[in-house]
């Protein structure tokens, strides 16, 4: 399906071209939550025929296979295997480790199969592109997947699963029927995709205590320079008179200031081999 100005079906420029464009872009990154439920709904689509007379999604020509009933059956059986192993703990981590090469190769079969602009130029591109978008919702699926594990003993991972199952039909439902509106709750759905799991690590950080330690005896007592006042008294004139004088006026060593906490009180500076002294 080569397109080519003229109508609104194979101008590039057009309406109808740009959202088949979103349509395939969303459809690939949706792969990268669930491998098989948008390959079958391209399937499907692709043997629906609108009121104009074109397919509801528009395949390439070497790609309607995707229509046949025995691809669309099999497809089918995929479509609920995957879903019940993502509601199972353990075996929806060893789900996604199967899935990494699946759900990548799912979008780059989507985004060459549609037809579609990227795909019309070089379906190599458009296979590399599709394959690209669906590893990265792949990458934040199992992220926060893991993320839900460690804070929740696994417990969570059944409701993760329904809830991602809500989210990936309602916006493959949308890429189809309305694909600006789909494309739009599909980047809404990645950046709640990308905050959960950043939340989710957070709080797996706090409850294994994350943080650098303390050092061993360091600080425990209340910050004196943070919670009190520090007292200063300047010291009199005559405190750099020459060796053999007085210090201050009272004729004593000058002292540290007085400051709560515990950290320094009125002593004179030690006599040390480093502390100037008077002579005898």
């Amino acid at each position: 399906m080569p397109f080519s100005s003229g109508d609104p079906y194979t101008d590039p420029l057009s309406p109808v071209a740009l959202t088949t464009l979103l349509t395939a872009l969303g459809l690939s990154s949706t792969a990268g939550l669930r491998a098989y439920l948008p390959l079958l709904i391209l399937g499907v689509a692709s043997d629906i025929r609108g009121p104009d007379g074109v397919a509801l999604l528009p395949v390439q020509d070497q790609f309607h296979i995707l229509g046949n009933p025995i691809v669309l059956g099999v497809l089918a059986i995929l479509v609920v295997l995957e879903f019940l192993a993502d509601k199972i703990p353990g075996v929806d981590h060893i789900s996604d480790i199967v899935h990494t090469i699946i759900r990548p190769a799912a979008g780059a079969l989507i985004m060459a199969g549609s037809a579609n602009t990227l795909s019309d130029e070089s379906k190599i591109v458009a296979a590399v592109v599709g394959a690209l978008v669906a590893l990265v919702t792949h990458f934040m699926k199992a992220g926060t997947r893991a993320a839900v594990t460690s804070t929740t003993a696994g417990i969570g991972n059944p409701f993760a699963s329904f809830l991602e199952d809500i989210l990936v039909v309602g916006v493959i439902l949308l890429l189809v029927l309305a694909p600006i509106v789909g494309f739009i709750a599909l980047v809404l759905l990645l950046i709640l995709f990308f905050k959960a799991t950043k939340a989710m690590f957070r709080g797996v950080r706090r409850i294994f205590g994350g943080g650098k330690p303390k050092p061993a005896g360091a600080f425990n007592a209340p910050n004196a320079f943070s919670d009190t006042t520090a007292t200063y008294s300047p010291i009199s004139d005559d405190s750099l008179a020459p060796m053999g004088t007085t210090y201050g006026a009272s004729g004593a060593p000058p002292t540290l200031p007085t400051v709560s906490g515990g950290y320094a009180v009125n002593a004179p500076y030690p006599p040390d081999a480093d502390t100037i002294q008077r002579p005898n």
